[in-house]
Parts: C-alpha cells; sequence; structure tokens
C-alpha cells in the first residue's frame, strides 16, 4: 500500500482483491463492501483484521438474544478453515460478564458463608450457633430470590400495573441485581440474628434457662429490630420508585430480604430454633448448670 507522509501505510480498499475467497452478502458476491459495514481492525497488527457490523432484529439483552448469540458463536466457530471469528458487542459482552459472574457466584457466597461461620463461631466459642445462623442465611436467601423470579420473571404482580414490579420484556432479571443485592442481603441479615443470638447468649449467661432465655431475648430486641427494619425498607423503597429496572429489582431485593428477616426470621424462626436446641445452642460452650440458675433466682 501507499504511504502516507507521516510514513505509515494507508488503509487498503475494501474490495474482493483485499481478501482470500468472496465476500459475500445476503446471498451475493461483492467486489465492493458498502460504506459503513466494515472496517479495518488492527488488533494483530496495522490491517490484519475486519471488523463488520451485523444488525439483527433481535434484543440482545433478551433471553431470546442471547440464544441467538450462542447459535451465531457456534456456526461461526464451525468455519475455522475460512479464518477466525469472534462476535463482540455491548450484548455479546454484557453476557460473557453475566456467564462469568454466575459461574463464580456460588464460591462467592461459600465464602460470605465461610465468614459468617468463623466469625460467629469465634466470638461465641460455639458449634451450633454459627451452623444455624448460615442455614437461616440460606433460607432467606432462597426465598428472596424465589420470589424476585416470581415476580420478575414470571410476572406474578402482572395485575397490579405497575411497571417496576411487572415482568421484564426480555424475560429475565438483570443479571446485576442478584450479584449487588446479595451481599447486603446478608450483611443486614447477620446483623439482626446477631443482635438477637447476643441477646440470648447474654440472657443464658444471667442464669435463665435456654428457653426463658429466648423469650426474655425476644421481648428486649423485637421492638429495636422492628424499627430498623422499617427504617431500611422505607430507604430502599425510593430505588422500587425509579424508572431504572435494574434499580426496582435491587429494591424489591433488599426489601424483600429485610421484611423476612424482621418479621418471619428473627421473630419466628430463630426463637422456635432456640427452644427446641435448648443447652445445644451454643455447644460446646459450657453454660451454668440448673443447680447453678436456681441458686441465682
Amino acid at each position: 500500500p501507499r504511504r502516507t507522509k507521516k510514513g505509515a501505510p494507508d488503509a487498503p480498499p475494501f474490495t474482493a482483491a483485499a481478501f482470500t475467497g468472496a465476500m459475500i452478502l445476503n446471498g451475493r458476491c461483492l467486489t465492493q463492501v458498502p460504506e459503513g459495514l466494515a472496517k479495518w481492525s488492527h488488533v494483530g497488527g496495522q490491517y490484519s483484521a475486519t471488523q463488520v457490523m451485523v444488525t439483527y432484529p433481535v434484543d440482545p439483552f433478551s433471553a431470546v438474544g442471547q440464544r441467538w448469540i450462542t447459535r451465531l458463536r457456534d456456526a461461526v466457530a464451525k468455519q475455522k478453515d475460512v479464518g477466525t471469528v469472534y462476535i463482540s458487542g455491548e450484548g455479546p459482552s454484557q453476557m460473557d460478564d453475566a456467564n462469568i459472574t454466575f459461574e463464580k457466584f456460588p464460591l462467592m457466597i461459600f465464602l460470605m458463608m465461610l465468614v459468617v461461620l468463623l466469625l460467629i463461631g469465634c466470638s461465641m466459642r460455639s458449634v451450633v450457633a454459627p451452623i444455624r445462623a448460615v442455614l437461616c442465611l440460606s433460607w432467606m436467601l432462597a426465598v428472596t430470590f424465589g420470589l424476585a423470579v416470581f415476580v420478575f420473571q414470571d410476572g406474578c404482580l402482572n395485575f397490579l400495573n405497575w411497571p417496576q414490579l411487572a415482568a421484564r420484556s426480555s424475560g429475565a432479571m438483570s443479571w446485576m441485581s442478584p450479584c449487588i443485592s446479595c451481599s447486603v442481603i446478608v450483611g443486614l441479615g447477620l446483623d439482626y440474628d446477631i443482635f438477637y443470638s447476643e441477646r440470648v447468649l447474654e440472657e443464658c449467661l444471667h442464669g435463665h434457662e435456654e428457653r426463658e432465655a429466648g423469650v426474655r431475648a425476644l421481648v428486649g430486641t423485637a421492638n429495636t429490630i422492628t424499627a430498623a427494619g422499617v427504617i431500611m425498607v422505607v430507604a430502599f423503597l425510593s430505588l422500587l420508585m425509579s424508572s431504572t429496572p435494574s434499580l426496582n429489582e435491587i429494591a424489591f431485593l433488599l426489601v424483600v430480604g429485610v421484611l423476612i428477616d424482621c418479621f418471619i426470621t428473627t421473630k419466628i424462626i430463630i426463637p422456635s430454633v432456640v427452644s427446641l436446641l435448648g443447652r445445644w445452642n451454643f455447644w460446646p460452650r459450657k453454660m451454668q448448670s440448673t443447680c447453678a440458675r436456681e441458686s441465682l433466682r
């Protein structure tokens, strides 16, 4: 190719002579690529590749669009004898990011729960208490994410005619919503759990039986936990009023997670488990014997 004054070669023309093989568009051989359809790429050196713009009547961010992109990649992968083809763009890039994120998502949850086990186990010197906390958190996450899928994917609240809580036109939630909200839900749920459990432990150390300690702890912490939860719900509801779908989904996940933890987990499930486990709640930590408790009374 000719060179400019600065010494760099001019861009070769987009003609059939610049390629090996025929250029075909819509089933017809071309000698000149229409303007704007393709351009040179310098990914492996100057003019080493061709960037071709592809338009299609499918939303690349929807479930249908992602399946279409996957099939397109599978189709071009079979033509390695012609050349190496990469499918890129905003839609494919986000799909790749989502796939990588969800591939690592279970590991992130596992590490989060492992940290919960270690912290609660060391602070309460117990094996049972952290296991109970992890099970309660896992249950809350499962219910919260399940309700979100029921709302935004299955459209169970479409009868409200409220776009913020309607089924998504793409067929699924944004992949970022559960990833962003998961750690916040776990943090809030663990906060209320520890607040109640520490009060139970305190009552036990003061000589009360485990079942009575659970009741006294619930009486002492219920109003505080409820007030804190209501404040968080009011704060997150502002995101639910937004016109951005991903913010609506994050707000829904946070609100539902806080409500479940404040009014079900810490009010019903954990006190019931404390009552059922009895002296095994903080095993192997040693509590005062029954005789010692009677003498304190």
